[in-house]
């Protein structure tokens, strides 16, 4: 037996404080949440002690702790009751053309239903409620959701009514291109706690270049901080911004001081990333500008976040549970990216649908097939990866657009940002335990 049979990953580490790669190794436990800093000769004692099942009491002591996941729980979904998040979307409609936009193929004036909305509100609250008492309800859109408001207020109101009736904590959220804004949606997010989530590039150059009107969204973003309106922002990441993170964090910081948390993604665009070489060259400035990013919102109490870093917060089989999703079709896919009938796969991602008499039908099969598609278990590349009870062998959709050297491109990079921030978080602990940086500790450890 070895620690990677364990799910302990021993990671050469000393390169990070100008040593030899092999001097120094990050010890990464993820299915205990535990992780240290140890030198090449405490790796090859715990090494030892796993082959010989032989160890002096301090080695046996960091196994024990490396090997212990009492504290930790694999979020899995068993079933569709397990789901404790609906996402609605409510329309194929925009009034945007971003330039990097997933769903831009299926565009259309289709519009959800308020019947089917209805009739999935039932069953999300009635169904998924007797079994968590924490619910809540996300409304995206193929399109802007706020441009079907209308059918959105009577959501958020009929859904909290229910859920009222049935002593459930429901939550909502929005997602939305922050252009349309007017009293009653401001009165409406404030009266039942909506959290909006703004697609905006924060720089007013990058932001008119990819999606545009960058006046009236700053002016959306304003008018809910004034009304109490907790907000975050997400910004897609392409190469016209890619090294431009820390900028637009200090942006964020000088002009929404009130907002604490946003999201760097970079886009998925096969057109952008089809040639390895552009595409590592993009990824290792991307890394390098989230991590300044990171460090600058911390020093102001932000956060700065992406796939990566919420991937490290949680211990998983699959990268998403997959999910309860209602398109405006009236149908219920496992991904909320493929949600259109002029989209490639879409039969292949639906599971259900609500019927003439609105009723929820769903195929319990396909939405198990589909639950247990694209696993790290069942993907080889994801064996001895240390990041894969984190990242659960990545994104679906992103897999199958992309081919396997740009796959593997991105898992390289997923692997050196995770690393690094690792490194970061175990230094900051170190901090505050110890009173010393991991850079110290070596310099001590080397004198």
């Amino acid at each position: 037996m070895t620690l990677t049979d364990y799910h302990i990953y021993t990671l050469p580490t000393g390169h990070h404080f100008g040593q030899r790669p092999d001097d120094f190794y990050l010890i990464y436990a993820p299915l205990s949440g535990n992780m240290l800093l140890a030198d090449n000769k405490t790796v090859e004692q715990i090494n030892k002690a796993i082959k010989h099942a032989e160890a002096d009491t301090e080695i046996a002591g960091l196994l024990e702790t490396l090997q212990d996941t009492s504290g930790n729980q694999i979020e899995t979904i068993q079933h569709l009751e397990d789901y404790q998040v609906l996402y609605v979307l409510l329309n194929f409609t925009c009034n945007f053309s971003c330039s990097y936009c997933f769903s831009a193929k299926g565009r259309s004036n289709k519009e959800l239903s308020l019947s089917h909305l209805k009739a999935t509100l039932d069953y999300f609250i009635s169904n998924n409620g007797s079994k968590n008492k924490n619910l809540k309800i996300t409304f995206v859109g193929g399109g802007e959701p706020v441009m079907s408001w209308d059918l959105l207020k009577y959501g958020i109101e009929y859904a909290s009514s229910l859920a009222k009736k049935r002593g459930i904590e429901l939550f909502f959220g929005l997602i939305t291109n922050g252009s349309i804004i007017n009293e009653d949606i401001l009165n409406t997010l404030s009266q039942y706690h909506v959290m909006p989530r703004i697609s905006f590039e924060i720089l007013e150059d990058i932001q008119n270049k990819q999606r545009g009107q960058y006046q009236r969204v700053r002016k959306t973003i304003n008018a809910m901080l004034s009304k109490g309106i907790p907000c975050e922002v997400r910004s897609m990441i392409t190469p016209d911004n890619v090294h431009l993170l820390e900028e637009m964090t200090a942006e964020m910081i000088k002009y929404f001081p009130a907002i604490y948390t946003y999201y760097f993604d970079p886009i998925t665009s096969t057109d952008t990333f089809h040639e390895p070489e552009y595409t590592s060259n993009f990824y290792q400035i991307y890394n390098e500008s989230f991590l300044k990013a990171g460090r600058l919102a911390k020093k102001y109490g932000k956060d700065v976040r992406n796939a990566v870093t919420r991937s490290l917060d949680t211990t998983v089989v699959r990268y998403c549970n997959g999910e309860f999703c209602l398109t405006p079709e009236g149908t219920f896919s496992i991904c909320l990216e493929v949600s259109s009938p002029q989209e490639d796969d879409y039969e292949d991602h639906i599971y259900g649908f609500v019927d003439k008499e609105n009723t929820v039908n769903i195929d319990f099969d396909k939405f198990y097939r589909l639950k247990e598609k694209e696993t790290a278990r069942k993907n080889p590349n994801c064996t001895s990866c240390f990041v894969r009870w984190n990242c659960g062998g990545g994104c679906l959709a992103n897999n199958k657009q992309y081919p396997t050297e740009i796959v593997n491109i991105i898992c390289e990079s997923t692997r050196a940002l995770a690393h690094q921030l690792l490194l970061e978080k175990l230094n900051d602990d170190y901090i505050d335990q110890h009173g010393i940086t991991l850079e110290e500790l070596i310099h001590n450890h080397a004198g």
